[in-house]
């Protein structure tokens, strides 16, 4: 028992010492222990960089604004009109054929709605 202690305290000692880490999983935040302190430091990658620098403009800053209002309505009308707010059936193909029904119900009532209203305007 002794032994399996003091190879614990080692193993404890040296992962103390080497506690500067950044891994895909911690979302390349760099973690540096001192004691009961610590210091955290996000690495940002080279396309999250260059994506900042692009939504700096106000064009693109104008285009996400309107990409908004577009795209999020219909995810939207499909958690509420069809209730779509958890997938019923398992597995990835499954789940993209539901998801499918789901848009191409959406495009059809949008669809009608479309010629409903171009027939009241002829």
């Amino acid at each position: 028992p002794k032994a399996s202690c003091s190879v614990m305290k080692g193993a404890t000692r040296r992962r103390k010492a080497s506690r500067i880490t950044a891994t895909k999983r911690s979302g390349g935040t760099v973690k540096a222990a001192r004691g009961s302190r610590s210091v955290a430091q996000r690495i940002r990658s080279a396309a999250v960089l260059a994506f900042h620098l692009k939504m700096a403009s106000e064009e693109a800053q104008a285009q996400y604004r309107r990409r908004g209002r577009v795209v999020e309505f219909c995810h939207a009308w499909i958690k509420n009109k069809l209730g779509l707010r958890q997938f019923h059936v398992r597995g990835l193909v499954k789940v993209q054929m539901e998801m499918l029904w789901a848009c191409l119900t959406y495009n059809l009532q949008h669809w009608i709605r479309l010629r409903k209203l171009e027939a009241a305007a002829s």
